[in-house]
């Protein structure tokens, strides 16, 4: 056994299988810190994202989520950010202001709190979600995107094994294999128990809930939306700071000098930010990038 290959199959990443004649151009991973910090990976181009992608998705990762590598990131839900403390006391509350506010706005109506908290979520009203895409360009083209009056950063692309974080959650021992649970679902649903999770008594390592929907605003839809529900009660943390978590989740990085190449990629291919939130503010701003002079 290389080198190489000593290292993925120490991470739980396995080699790639070869084509004849090509080396599959897919970056190694490699844990910075301890044993058990989360892998990561540093890719410069959309061919050696999409590689990785491949070989994560025959390894159950298929949640994606793309964000700024910011100085003191936490990959934790919006209403758990400093900035938002003070509002977690206020939290259902202000769901049900919003769903009585936007009645009548919605092109399908929600079906119970947790599909009330889904749509609230996605016109950025701080929740217990953290959102997640099934589709891996998406997340890239959300942490790569960058317009003429923000300081470029370099960017993140995280991916989660939902089985691997559902393992841990106690309702869904026998079925935790399957993947993300379904939330309102009209057979089978888990609703109740979840209910009951969501709301258990303070515990230190309670886990989030990978978890599906509807896609009952076109957000979620564009977006192919899916998320993680933290616990009502739970000591909430960094999602990277479980101690299991390099077994359920994968860091992908990219530098800012890389970032603009791959976003004018993605653009060319006719993602834009109106293909991600079809609503009529986003027109203008791909106007007014355009005319700009494009991707910096």
């Amino acid at each position: 056994m290389d080198e190489n290959q000593s290292e993925l199959t120490r991470m739980n990443v396995q080699e790639p299988s070869s084509r004849p004649g090509v080396k599959p151009d897919i970056p190694q991973g490699k844990s910075t810190l301890e044993e058990k910090k989360v892998p990561e990976f540093t890719i410069k181009n959309i061919q050696q994202f999409i590689n990785l992608i491949e070989e994560f998705v025959t390894q159950g990762f298929s949640f994606f989520r793309g964000d700024k590598n910011c100085i003191n990131y936490e990959l934790v839900p919006n209403l758990f950010k400093k900035k938002n403390c003070s509002l977690i006391d206020h939290q259902e509350t202000m769901i049900n202001d919003f769903t009585f506010l936007s009645i009548g706005r919605n092109s399908s109506p929600t079906n119970g709190p947790f599909e009330e908290m889904l749509n609230a979520q996605h016109y950025e009203l701080p929740t217990r979600l953290l959102d997640w895409t099934e589709s891996a360009l998406i997340a890239l083209y959300f942490s790569v995107y960058n317009d003429h009056d923000t300081t470029r950063e370099d960017s993140i692309v995280w991916a989660l094994n939902p089985a691997g974080i559902n393992s841990h959650i106690g309702f869904m021992s026998d079925i935790y294999h399957k993947g993300a649970l379904y939330v309102g679902a009209s057979y089978d649903s888990l609703d109740e128990e979840l209910s009951t999770y969501y709301n258990s008594p303070n515990i230190s390592e309670l886990y989030p809930v990978a978890v599906k929907t509807r896609r009952i605003n076109p957000r979620i839809d564009a977006q192919r939306g899916v998320f993680l529900i933290y616990c009502k009660n739970s000591d909430t943390k960094c999602l990277t700071k479980y101690n299991d978590a390099n077994k359920f989740l994968r860091k992908i990085c990219i530098k800012k000098e890389d970032a603009s190449k791959i976003q004018k990629q993605l653009e060319s291919v006719g993602m834009t930010q109106y293909s991600l939130f079809p609503e009529m503010k986003s027109i203008a701003e791909d106007i007014v990038k355009r005319y700009k002079g494009g991707v910096k």
